[in-house]
């Protein structure tokens, strides 16, 4: 492959990596809110118990448990590549 079309398709490869990075990291939005919110539903107990009861089961302490874990993996996994473009100077 010639270096001029490698270039383009590292520039094109780094271009995607930095949207999907910055598009990722809206995750912090929901990430924080539901650990906010297990961590206020933990404290005050009967909300807890009147939204598993009334609204539903996804209110409960380890669903929501769960759920931060997956959207800081899906976080971390989306990224990964920018912060290691920043780190080593490719994204700008």
């Amino acid at each position: 492959m010639p270096v001029k079309a490698t270039l383009r398709v590292i520039a094109a490869l780094s271009t995607f990596s930095d949207r999907v990075g910055r598009w990722g990291s809206l995750l912090i939005i929901p990430l924080v809110l539901v650990t906010a919110w297990d961590i206020f539903a933990r404290k005050l107990v009967w909300i807890q118990l009147w939204l598993i009861d009334n609204v539903g089961s996804i209110f409960q302490s380890t669903i929501l448990q769960e759920m931060e874990w997956h959207i800081h993996t899906g976080l971390f996994a989306l990224v990964l590549g920018v912060t290691l473009g920043l780190i080593a100077g490719y994204v700008g």
